[in-house]
């Protein structure tokens, strides 16, 4: 995974959806999906995990480009 890391952080709200953030030491995206009480899921892209945050929640916007690699995908 490609990463440019921008400097200015901006509320989780402000990130489109299927955008990237790096938030502490991890580079996440955010999906399409809110909880009732209004957090914003994403999934850690390092490890897969499912997180949710408040829409106030600052982080830093990042440009990624993600490969995906398929083995045998007719198995």
């Amino acid at each position: 995974m490609d990463v440019e890391i921008n400097k200015i952080q901006v509320a989780i709200s402000d990130i489109k959806t299927g955008d990237c953030f790096e938030r502490g030491d991890s580079v996440c995206i955010k999906t399409n999906e809110a909880d009732p009480d209004g957090d914003i899921q994403v999934v850690d892209l390092n490890t897969g995990v499912l997180h949710r945050y408040p829409p106030d929640n600052m982080v830093t916007p990042v440009k990624a480009m993600l490969k995906v690699y398929r083995d045998n995908v007719n198995e």
